[in-house]
């Protein structure tokens, strides 16, 4: 049995967990996925009020997780996760991933404004950005003819996030009628507000998508098709929002390090995991069932091609203690990575608890430099 997040854009219902077709990059597992099927899937869950919590990492967010367990759990726990940034596509392509593709935020929003009908509109939030922004936003949205409404808007100010969080806020956002939040608060703290409140949010889709309301709101401008398609959109987005500069410059420099410290080791990890997937593609699995704990032994190799065969064993265990021995595992490849984030992230919320034990030396360094020490 396959066991995916989702199986048929826009046909089948949501299911718990993606394998085979998610990849973990520096610690973040990211689903490969066109835009189109990002864009028909986030159509099909908002109109068939299909709980999502989209996350779209750019460099900055994959810097940030660095150094910030929070904020990576908030992206570990999303439902719906899409590379925003041309140097995750280029690390993915260099790392053999099936990334090809960036999925910018803006732009599913932006493909989002013509899906449907007026009949049965998409109904927008917009909540955060900066004073009056999200509010002309919400009057240049319904002053369209496109399927796309606003619903409505608020401007929460600089407090904390418990201020942020007052029932009277929820209950603005819940009694608008709207099926799709967008927040705009700054990474950490609208993916903090998110996590903090999802779920007493009855939005059906929930992402923090900063750009966009500013884009809506007219007061920056996106960059030339053709910036956005080589990579260098960032360089207008200095142009239109000077204040970025820093930021840039910062992660531009702790982008050259990682590379060094990080991708380069992940890069002959990998090379010499591809012969050994050469000679066998076998994942054998031995498991015993002790008093709320499950044990699991492993051998072979454990890459996308195989993974499924894990979830038969622990699908039903998530609530309780999860020990996977990987003594025999000579390769371990990064969508096989990303499916034991998945898997660890899904006992985390059913109560139970997922480590990893007794890899060789090998697989243990790349799961180190692929942020991942959190698993052992």
């Amino acid at each position: 049995m396959l066991n995916c997040r989702y199986i048929s854009f826009g046909v089948q219902v949501q299911q718990d967990i993606i394998s085979g077709n998610i990849w973990t990059l520096l610690g973040l597992p990211i689903d490969a996925v066109s835009e189109d099927d990002a864009v028909a899937y986030l159509h099909h869950a908002i109109v068939n009020d299909q709980r999502c919590f989209l996350t779209t990492p750019n460099l900055n967010f994959v810097i940030s997780a660095m150094s910030d367990a929070d904020f990576k759990r908030s992206v570990i726990e999303s439902d719906f996760i899409i590379a925003d940034g041309m140097p995750l596509v280029w690390l993915s392509k260099l790392l053999g991933m099936a990334i090809n593709e960036r999925i910018t935020g803006s732009g599913v929003f932006q493909r989002l404004r013509f899906c449907g009908s007026k009949d049965n509109p998409i109904k927008v939030f917009f909540f955060g950005g900066p004073e009056g922004v999200a509010e002309q936003a919400f009057k240049n949205l319904n002053d369209e003819d496109s399927p796309m409404q606003a619903a409505g808007f608020y401007y929460p100010g600089f407090g904390s996030i418990n201020e942020m969080s007052e029932p009277h806020i929820i209950n603005t956002i819940n009694e608008s009628g709207a099926n799709f939040l967008v927040v705009a608060l700054g990474a950490k703290r609208g993916q903090e507000w998110i996590m903090r409140n999802k779920s007493k949010l009855q939005t059906p889709v929930i992402s923090h998508l900063g750009a966009v309301v500013n884009f809506v709101g007219g007061t920056v401008a996106r960059s030339p098709v053709f910036l956005q398609r080589i990579g260098f959109e960032w360089l207008w987005r200095i142009y239109e929002e000077h204040s970025l500069l820093k930021r840039y410059w910062n992660d531009g420099l702790t982008f050259l390090n990682t590379l060094l410290t990080r991708v380069a080791p992940l890069w002959w990890y990998r090379r010499c995991g591809e012969k050994r997937l050469m000679v066998s593609n076998e994942l054998n699995i031995f498991s015993s069932l002790g008093l709320n704990e499950l044990f699991l032994t492993c051998s072979g190799v454990m890459a996308a091609t195989n993974v499924d065969l894990l979830f038969d064993y622990v699908t039903e265990f998530f609530n309780i203690h999860i020990s996977i021995d990987l003594t025999g595992i000579d390769y371990l490849d990064f969508s096989a990575m990303a499916s034991l984030q998945l898997i660890e992230s899904k006992c985390k919320l059913a109560g139970g608890k997922l480590v990893l034990i007794n890899p060789q030396a090998h697989v243990r360094r790349a799961l180190e430099h692929n942020m991942l020490s959190y698993l052992l």
